[in-house]
């Protein structure tokens, strides 16, 4: 599932809309699970419950210090001076907002 996102988006991040271009003709990208695959979580490998992104914002969702709010699909973060606070996705998704809720409210560190 995450595979095809990544083909599907073009590795391109949906916060920042960086796409990292490995020297081989080839980009990279992460998949990130708003609700975390595991027994603590209990996450699915479901598409609205992935966002691709690059590194560094791969490590901001799993430290839990930026998020997607629900309601405006706004980008969420601990850092209101970010450059990224209150900025829409690069690509807008129809990400499960039960997932979305549950990653702010588990996992964001502001909850």
């Amino acid at each position: 599932m995450v595979r095809e996102l990544k083909e599907k988006y073009n590795h391109r991040c949906q916060i920042c809309g960086l796409q990292l271009y490995k020297g081989n003709g080839e980009y990279y990208s992460e998949g990130h699970h708003l609700r975390p695959l595991g027994r603590e979580h209990f996450g699915v490998d479901d598409e609205d419950n992935i966002i691709i992104l690059c590194p560094n914002h791969h490590t901001e969702f799993d430290y839990g210090v930026i998020a997607i709010d629900p309601k405006t699909k706004r980008i969420i973060h601990v850092d209101p001076k970010n450059e990224f606070h209150d900025k829409n996705l690069v690509n807008k998704r129809n990400l499960k907002n039960d997932y979305l809720i549950y990653h702010l409210e588990n996992v964001f560190v502001t909850r």
